[in-house]
């Protein structure tokens, strides 16, 4: 039998990452599970969506800047012990996203492209792909 790997959701990142000051305990908690994946005492696994909302909820709610986003981000991404499908697409979602200044969910869109060998997608949101050199958008 294998052993099971709790998910964390996105309000355990966000109350790492940022001081609930209404709730202190909620950031002390997080703290502590942080300190318990990075020290590898426990896994946990997460998805896409838990990232995307983190990612939408740092930047919309919190007013962070792209760049701010991908640096409170990146580390936690990085930690062994914090399991994702795809952790190297994310990462490379993360780099897209801060470098063409698009929406996180378009850059793993693009990222997703590339790996799959696509170069073209149908899309209204011009403004955002054309950004991408070697997308073709199809009318």
């Amino acid at each position: 039998m294998s052993k099971s790997v709790p998910f964390i959701d996105t309000n355990v990142f966000l109350r790492f990452l940022i001081l609930d000051t209404t709730t202190p305990t909620l950031s002390k908690n997080a703290k502590k599970i942080f300190e318990q994946i990075q020290n590898k005492k426990t896994s946990v696994q997460t998805n896409i969506c838990m990232i995307s909302e983190l990612v939408y909820v740092l930047e919309g709610y919190y007013e962070m800047d792209k760049t701010s986003v991908v640096q409170k981000i990146m580390p936690l991404i990085a930690l062994e012990n914090l399991v994702i499908e795809n952790k190297e697409h994310i990462v490379q979602t993360l780099y897209v996203y801060e470098d063409k200044r698009v929406d996180f969910e378009d850059a793993y869109t693009y990222v997703t492209m590339q790996n799959a060998g696509e170069h073209s997608i149908y899309t209204f949101d011009k403004k955002h792909f054309k950004r991408f050199e070697d997308i073709t958008i199809l009318d």
